[in-house]
């Protein structure tokens, strides 16, 4: 390994790291791995550097027509870049060749993945060892189709089945509202606001997810999705007919022993299961109840809500978590997802 320094354009130096003549061969061949790792951990759509069809041109594409554009410049960063950085995320056997002297140096083929694994970790966790959550599988996503799907069959055989019926309101709360299924289960009619120019559902803190005195409420809009409000309306119409107060729960029971009784997680989930089964039995077994909200997530991207919104309506605790969904979508020509023909 050559050692050299060179000087910046600032008057100061830097240190570059060049392989010997049989290294930069060793490198280059665990780099698949290196980006295999990279791919899994790092935010497609965020990730510009040493990315292939991506460059500092696509980079800023990406931030046009902001008012504002923060650029930071870390300083150092192959060389903070050390091996507790990324080794709960990279195995052993490939860190113990893209270190050297205990941190990835400018120079090394392998030094821009590994770089970009260590930022990804920052980003989407606080903890020096939390385990970082992968890429999720595009499978475990509804298409637009499937959307559409699903909400026809089950309007077709609402019209004849009051089970059916409740289980479009179950589908349109968790796939089209981004609900957690306790949040579904612990609705009372109280928490929807249906009328005016910016109709909501109101989620309360004591059916949101996390530590009890980190919970908070939130607003999630109907103002994105008429035919949701819709549905809603018509099914909030229904249950006043069979005699529901405000109190009572928004998805209940409908048989004859449990109509009115609000529904478990676990008949929760079974609904789901059952509403969505016009899509096929392996379809079926894929998606569950929560597959829904993270649905809601990458369409509600597709159709050109911002992070910022998708984070605040369904409730994550920050923008990095719900990124990690934004990308499911294939970039296809997506019309309005919420634009239903009804």
């Amino acid at each position: 390994m050559k050692v050299f320094s060179i000087k910046k354009t600032s008057g100061k130096t830097r240190t570059i790291y060049a392989p010997s003549q049989e290294d930069p061969a060793a490198l280059r061949a665990i780099l698949p791995d290196l980006e295999d790792i990279q791919r899994k951990v790092c935010i497609p759509r965020i990730v510009h550097g040493f990315v292939k069809d991506r460059s500092p041109v696509t980079n800023a594409m990406a931030h046009r027509g902001r008012q504002f554009t923060l650029c930071l410049d870390l300083s150092s960063f192959f060389d903070s870049v050390t091996r507790d950085k990324i080794d709960w995320v990279v195995p052993p056997s490939i860190l113990d060749k893209i270190l050297y002297e205990g941190a990835a140096r400018q120079g090394l083929p392998t030094s821009p993945a590994a770089a970009n694994i260590a930022a990804a970790i920052v980003l989407t966790s606080t903890h020096p060892k939390r385990r970082i959550t992968p890429m999720p599988d595009p499978t475990r996503f509804m298409t637009i189709r499937e959307v559409r799907k699903v909400i026809l069959d089950l309007k077709r055989r609402a019209k004849r089945s009051k089970q059916a019926r409740a289980n479009l309101v179950i589908f349109r709360l968790s796939c089209c509202c981004g609900l957690r299924r306790a949040e579904i289960g612990g609705l009372v009619f109280t928490d929807l606001v249906l009328t005016g120019e910016r109709p909501c559902i109101q989620i309360r803190k004591e059916n949101t997810k996390g530590q009890r005195d980190k919970r908070r409420s939130r607003k999630v809009p109907l103002w994105w999705d008429s035919g949701t409000l819709n549905d809603l309306r018509e099914w909030v119409e229904y249950r006043k007919n069979m005699g529901a107060t405000a109190s009572d729960p928004v998805v209940c029971g409908m048989s004859k022993h449990n109509v009115g009784h609000p529904l478990t997680g676990k008949l929760l989930a079974s609904r789901w299961k059952t509403a969505i089964r016009c899509l096929g039995p392996e379809r079926v077994r894929q998606l569950s109840i929560h597959c829904g909200r993270h649905s809601f997530c990458s369409l509600s991207r597709a159709v050109g809500r911002s992070s910022i919104e998708i984070r605040d309506a369904v409730g994550h605790a920050n923008e990095a978590t719900t990124n990690i969904y934004l990308h499911a979508v294939e970039s296809e020509n997506v019309p309005d997802v919420f634009a239903m023909p009804y």
